[in-house]
């Protein structure tokens, strides 16, 4: 844990975020405080970073937004405490780019996922991190499978963490559902599979019916969607869980993983666990 310094208020200890120091007029933030103590300098206190996100992201480094707040690097000489607080109603997310394949019948969606929800990298000792979450942190939804040939997507990543962080969760934290399996009985019978639940949701994957082609429905935030000729085609899975394989006489393509909730859960501590869905690592 970074150092903090306390100050007591009506008989109560509570940390200071920033002390400032007036210099040519101006008050300034001190990155550091040191206090001579029987003549050895001791550190005792160390900048506090708050970002507060108060409306829909993704992809969010907390590193790379801490040093764009603070307007230095944070380094091993300059190390800083970080608060995030996830407001509620806001979605912190992964995103994904969604490319369009073929034509006619097999037209289909490819999705690449581009990266996970919110990361903390490696920070310099000394550096503490805490997330206060009330919105949603989660990955986006994978993409259904087309056909017998392309396997529903999995899900994407919540939190990517690599650095002791203390997370307060009082709402949902959640990896991306996988995309459902696809179907295929014949030339003019082509079953994109479901789409599953995420930021924003993933996009829908094609149908193909005797004539008639269009996209099936987007993944929602917390629940999957359906796939093709439901049930033939696999059902997208909720926030937190794999697609679902369809029960298609044909062929079939094999339904998406969950996403991760946490990759990098040993760096963490759960103050308040909250609502966690998906896979672990």
């Amino acid at each position: 844990m970074a150092t903090r310094t306390h100050i007591k208020t009506n008989n109560i200890w509570a940390p200071v975020k920033n002390i400032h120091v007036k210099d040519g007029g101006v008050w300034r933030t001190c990155k550091k405080v040191w206090v001579n103590q029987s003549g050895v300098w001791r550190l005792v206190h160390i900048r506090t970073v708050e970002l507060n996100i108060t409306s829909n992201a993704q992809n969010y480094n907390v590193k790379t937004k801490a040093e764009t707040e603070l307007g230095y690097s944070i380094d091993v000489d300059n190390p800083v405490n970080i608060i995030v607080n996830v407001l509620a109603g806001v979605s912190v997310g992964s995103g994904s780019t969604i490319t369009q394949v073929g034509e006619g019948y097999d037209l289909y969606r490819i999705q690449t996922i581009t990266g996970p929800a919110l990361t903390i990298p490696a920070l310099p000792e000394g550096c503490s991190v805490t997330i206060i979450n009330n919105g949603y942190i989660l990955g986006c939804g994978g993409v259904g499978g087309h056909s017998n040939y392309r396997n529903g997507q999995t899900g994407g990543t919540a939190l990517h963490v690599r650095h002791p962080t203390t997370i307060i969760n009082n709402s949902i934290i959640g990896g991306g559902g996988g995309g459902g399996s696809g179907y295929y009985s014949s030339s003019d019978h082509i079953m994109g599979g479901g789409a599953g639940a995420g930021y924003n949701g993933a996009p829908g994957q094609r149908y193909g019916y005797h004539g008639t082609r269009r996209w099936l429905p987007n993944g929602n935030l917390l629940t999957g969607n359906y796939g093709g000729n439901d049930p033939r085609s696999g059902r997208g899975g909720d926030l937190g869980q794999p697609g679902k394989a369809g029960n298609g006489t044909k062929s079939q393509s094999s339904p998406g993983a969950a996403g991760f909730y946490i990759d990098g859960n040993s760096f963490v501590t759960w103050q308040v666990a909250g609502d966690r869905r998906g896979r672990v690592s």
